[in-house]
């Protein structure tokens, strides 16, 4: 099973860096990907996004976890199963309600999204450590996660913008990938 601290503690560490890195890569990236875009970027509010988000549902879980560590593994797989199947219908209906948004993405968005989804698994592969089965978990685990990331950030910054069926073609094609 591995060392279980050292999990817990890197994955603290990667959600504390995500929430404050995401709000300063959109900030650089953003003009150059759409230099003509007025997009006006709340920082905080990402950073607040994803903090709620992110470090308070698995501070939750890690909490519950010690405390109650039977009843965390008899709820496990119920609560992936539920989770999985919400996220299969979030991504139904709003590749529906999206469509028109999905089918005026150009080939190279397509393109971008691949190069992001091939960078993720190297880099959730390179950081996984010597045991294969890790390197996986890690590397799909990373690729999922973005997706997670922008349909935070998109949901409370982008609304009413083409930025949701971006979001959600990269969901698609990180479920693909």
């Amino acid at each position: 099973r591995g060392d279980l601290s050292a999990a817990v503690g890197l994955m603290a560490i990667l959600a504390a860096l995500s929430a404050l890195l995401a709000p300063l890569l959109l900030g650089f990236l953003i003009p150059w990907v759409a230099p003509t875009s007025h997009v006006a970027i709340n920082f905080l509010a990402v950073v607040q996004t994803l903090l709620i988000t992110q470090l308070l549902p698995l501070a939750v879980g890690l909490g519950l976890h010690r405390a109650a560590p039977r009843l965390t593994e008899f709820v496990e797989k119920p609560v992936r199963l539920l989770a999985n199947v919400l996220l299969v219908a979030l991504l139904g209906v709003i590749l529906v309600t999206q469509f028109p948004t999905l089918a005026a993405i150009r080939p190279r968005g397509w393109v971008g999204m691949g190069v992001l989804l091939s960078s993720s698994l190297a880099v959730g592969w390179l950081c996984g450590g010597p045991e294969r089965t890790r390197r996986k978990a890690l590397a799909v685990t990373t690729t999922t996660r973005n997706a997670a990331v922008a349909l935070a950030i998109v949901s409370s910054q982008f609304t009413g913008t083409p930025a949701l069926g971006a979001v959600v073609a990269y969901g698609l094609v990180s479920v693909l990938g």
